[in-house]
């Protein structure tokens, strides 16, 4: 690799990282005819992933988290969350579903959605940095 790709190569990288630390958020797909959706990640120490999904009022969301080192959660926003930065720091403003709360290390989900809308789902490690599998299932 030439001098100059890798410092385009470096740039992009510098770029999507500033990306994720803002909070970017990634649309999860489901291929057409399926109810689930897998997402393999990393997410950086002190930086969250922010996957996002639509979904109707009663459906049953399943969602699990695995990471090779255990360090890997997640939590789960109601429609309706907003994002607000105070001085650089980004923040959840919204309701959390019960259960997946970001003050519980949530790795696994299970329950009954009570809204229509966009959903979120923050992923975070525990400790360093974590690379993951989010499986995300809607019936």
């Amino acid at each position: 690799m030439s001098l100059k790709s890798m410092a385009r190569w470096l740039v992009l990288l510098g770029c999507l990282s500033q990306a994720a630390a803002m909070g970017a958020e990634q649309e999860l797909r489901f291929r057409p005819g399926t109810s689930e959706a897998l997402f393999e990640g990393a997410v950086l120490r002190g930086e969250r992933d922010h996957h996002v999904f639509r979904a109707k009022a009663q459906q049953q969301l399943t969602v699990r988290i695995s990471s090779a080192e255990d360090n890997a959660v997640f939590a789960i926003y109601r429609p309706g969350y907003r994002k607000v930065t105070n001085d650089g720091i980004q923040e959840i403003r919204g309701q959390a579903l019960p259960g997946a709360t970001e003050d519980k290390e949530v790795t696994s989900w299970r329950g009954v959605l009570p809204e229509s809308g966009k959903y979120l789902i923050l992923v975070a490690g525990t400790r360093g940095n974590a690379e993951y599998k989010l499986q995300v299932r809607i019936d």
